[in-house]
């Protein structure tokens, strides 16, 4: 049986469902669950000196191992709760991203004065739409912050309009 089977909505008839709200959430991989419940199971302190928190850090640590090995990423990895944490950790103070028009409201939220970067029909940010982008000569958005960093917020792929950013 399923973990969440419980929390599935009972149908009024016995009829084939087919889910199209992908754009809200998609379903985990059973190995993605079982990977969540062995974690849940260690319901100790990381950060706590205990045994049971030593063992909390180092399956800690040993997920962020795995998955920078995964992603081939050489430094730190930071967990969160999720995509509107990640957005505000990564975009707050910084005034002047260039955001995607079709963004997740939450990285419209946590952008400091974005720019709104026109896409096409497709979904995609168009360098010919966007005069930011289209005068740049390497066609690359080019926005300087109070410290002189460049950045550009843009999905590879959108869930909501299924484009894929080539």
């Amino acid at each position: 049986m399923h973990p969440f089977s419980q929390l599935e909505p009972t149908l009024s008839r016995n009829e084939p469902r087919i889910y199209l709200d992908h754009a809200a959430t998609t379903p985990m991989r059973p190995e993605a669950v079982a990977a969540v419940m062995e974690g849940m199971a260690r319901w100790a302190n990381p950060s706590s000196p205990h045994a049971e928190g030593r063992a909390a850090r180092a399956a800690l640590e040993d997920a962020r191992r795995r998955i920078a090995q995964a992603l081939d990423w050489p430094h730190h990895v930071i967990l969160t709760s999720g995509a509107s944490e990640s957005a505000s950790l990564a975009l707050r103070g910084r005034p002047g991203i260039g955001v995607a028009a079709v963004e997740h409201d939450a990285v419209l939220r946590a952008a400091d004065r974005p720019v709104m970067l026109d896409v096409d029909a497709g979904g995609i940010v168009s360098p010919l739409r966007t005069p930011a982008l289209a005068s740049s000569p390497s066609r690359s958005f080019r926005a300087k912050s109070r410290n002189t960093s460049q950045a550009q917020v843009s999905r590879l792929r959108s869930r909501r309009t299924g484009s894929a950013r080539p």
